[in-house]
């Protein structure tokens, strides 16, 4: 007889159930597109999301999963919620939701004034450099400008904290998500009462925080009647998708490096003591015993859905798989066109960010073609990974071999292949599409005691790796297309603009 975990993802632009069983398996994915609204508080550049739909769409699509796989939910032995990092919810007194936003919530973004000046300190407590999508300038917003909402706080919680006190009723959170408010003690994985005594914030509002293996809760018989689940089975939250993802791909030891290739590609090394690079992110990993250094790329899937949008491939079936085929059939370096969609590299000098497609002069129309521009664009995602990775391995002086890869992006044999020769790395891709998912039910599975630890768990549940080896003389066409992007990214920074 099988047992099964349900595991729901709440993306940046959809949410998710999938269920699994004790070998890994998916039984079956249920996803549905959502989208936010404009803060109703005015705030500039501020999001909000309805929580009430948002959980009734979560709850139905497990219903409906459980319907059409035919499962007994009575063999579902727990539910685990993982979550976009940066977003938050705020609980009042009464248990009604105040405020609702997702990561792209970037009212912060009106008070960094309020926060460079403690940029060091906040970077050496929390593991983050200040940015307005964080919590710390979220609440500094509303400490300004809606001080009502602030006061009236009970509790603040972590995207996926939310959903495990949706179905539970037990407030909690988990260090892998609660590290990406940039109110978190990072090294220590706990909440710093230094800087909410700094910013004169309220200490009461955070709750206490478990690990991603222990059951924030059980799930309530309201719960249970929306989602279809068994009452009283544990519900966890298994943390931020990008540290979900890499317990999904088995990253679950130190020197590993990695990343989550999606709308934006968080590369990742994972460490086993909290190292602060000046240009680089610390965060907790799911496990205990781990954190992960962070060198994000940001605009990567972001800058082909921006190129798919303006230049449409002619199919309407599956564009992004069409524009990989056509950029394929262009050779490496796309014959002198080279595009910058909004990619960032650290420790990469400050300047201008002026960004577009590059190409030679003179030129007529027929010249430049859109499998050019497609290939360029495709490019401009492998390259600054390849930077990022070499950032985080040169301050750490660590060795890695093998590059571990899943998300969206990996759909993409251009891409992915194109990873293994531009960083002259075995690549290995993830072996189901639900990477996040699968690592949420991987804590979910160490917590309910159906493995002994995650890498017992890992070894039941973790499978299918694709391999993709460098190709040498890719390896050396990559090489020189590289150094010229750098070199025109480098010349394009240093434009001073006329104002």
């Amino acid at each position: 007889m099988s047992s099964y975990i349900a595991a729901f993802d709440i993306g940046t632009g959809a949410g998710k159930c999938a269920i699994f069983n004790e070998k890994g398996e998916t039984i079956g994915v249920k996803y549905e597109e959502w989208s936010y609204k404009p803060c109703p508080w005015g705030a500039k550049g501020g999001l909000v999301f309805d929580s009430d739909d948002f959980f009734v769409r979560l709850c139905g699509q497990s219903r409906v999963l459980i319907e059409e796989t035919g499962i007994r939910p009575r063999d579902i032995i727990a539910a685990a919620a993982s979550s976009q990092r940066q977003g938050m919810v705020f609980i009042d007194t009464g248990g009604r939701e105040l405020y609702s936003a997702p990561c792209v919530d970037l009212r912060g973004e009106a008070m960094l004034g309020e926060i460079l000046p403690h940029a060091e300190d906040i970077k050496n407590i929390t593991g983050i450099i200040p940015h307005g999508m964080f919590g710390l300038p979220r609440l500094l917003w509303f400490k300004k400008h809606a001080p009502e909402v602030l006061q009236n706080t009970h509790r603040l919680l972590m995207l996926s904290d939310w959903l495990v006190w949706r179905l539970t009723g037990n407030a909690i959170s988990e260090p892998s998500v609660a590290g990406s408010s940039q109110l978190f003690d990072t090294p220590s994985r706990r909440w710093s009462s230094e800087i909410a005594a700094r910013f004169d914030l309220p200490q009461d509002i955070f709750p206490p925080v478990i690990s991603a293996s222990t059951p924030g809760g059980k799930l309530t018989k309201e719960a249970a009647r929306s989602s279809g689940l068994p009452q009283d089975i544990p519900v966890f939250s298994t943390g931020g998708d990008t540290q979900a993802a890499l317990a999904g791909m088995g990253v679950l030891s130190p020197g590993i490096l990695c990343a989550v290739a999606g709308s934006t590609t968080p590369v990742m090394l994972t460490v086993d003591r909290p190292l602060n690079l000046e240009h680089a992110e610390t965060d907790c990993h799911v496990t205990e015993h781990l954190w992960c250094l962070e060198a994000n790329v940001k605009f990567s899937g972001l800058s082909l859905r921006w190129t798919r949008d303006r230049i449409p491939p002619k199919s309407s079936g599956n564009p992004f798989a069409e524009m990989s085929a056509i950029a394929a059939a262009v050779p490496i370096g796309a014959g002198g066109v080279s595009a910058y969609l909004g990619s960032e590299i650290a420790g990469e000098l400050p300047g201008e960010k002026l960004g577009g497609f590059i190409f030679p002069v003179p030129w007529n129309i027929d010249e430049v073609t859109t499998a050019q521009l497609y290939r360029a664009a495709f490019e401009s995602t492998i390259y600054p990974v390849r930077a990022n990775a070499e950032y985080l391995l040169e301050q750490t002086g660590i060795h890695a071999e093998t590059f571990l890869v899943c998300g969206g992006q990996t759909k993409s044999e251009l891409y992915v292949q194109g990873l293994a020769d531009v960083l002259n790395k075995t690549i290995m891709v993830s072996g189901t599409t639900e990477t996040t998912a699968l690592g949420a039910a991987l804590s979910a599975a160490v917590g309910t005691g159906l493995y002994t630890g995650y890498d017992h768990a890992a070894k039941n549940m973790v499978h299918g790796a694709r391999e993709y080896k460098p190709i040498q003389e890719n390896v050396e066409a990559y090489d020189r297309a590289y150094r010229r992007w750098r070199s025109l990214r480098s010349a394009l920074r240093n434009i001073k603009e006329v104002t």
